[in-house]
């Protein structure tokens, strides 16, 4: 799983096939979370299934943010599906909500086997931000 977050708040998450399987099973799914317009900041991410949570700053799609705000390295987020949700991206390989946080920030889940043309070129980009972190210049820090 890699994930990147906007200056928005905004968040867009990709997953394999085979991580959306793991989730079904109860898992917990953990990534790498850039900062798209500061790709040298690099935190944290997980995902799973979890009824209990899946309200916490959202409806159906729980995100605890806790750990991310005035963190600068090291930052985490965590997500929480409903079953609900669950389904739907494993139907239909999107979901998206906006959250019901301050700023109105939204979330999309991609499979990332479900991606054509362009749309491929975003976790693309992510990974190559994850893969050359050393090798990016210190403005993109």
């Amino acid at each position: 799983m890699i994930a990147g977050i906007d200056s928005q708040a905004d968040l867009e998450v990709y997953l394999e096939p085979e991580e959306i399987e793991m989730l079904g099973r109860g898992e917990v799914i953990n990534g790498v979370l850039i900062k798209v317009l500061k790709p040298k900041r690099q935190g944290a991410i997980s995902i799973s299934v979890n009824e209990e949570r899946k309200n916490e700053n959202g409806f159906g799609i729980g995100i605890d943010d806790s750990g991310y705000w005035r963190i600068r390295d090291g930052f985490r987020l965590e997500v929480f599906l409903s079953s609900e949700w669950y389904a739907s991206l494993r139907g239909r390989g999107l979901i998206g909500i906006r959250q019901r946080m301050l700023d109105g920030s939204k979330i999309h889940i991609y499979d990332r086997s479900r991606l054509t043309g362009l749309d491929m070129l975003a976790p693309e980009n992510l990974e190559f931000y994850r893969d050359n972190k050393e090798r990016l210049c210190e403005d993109l820090g």
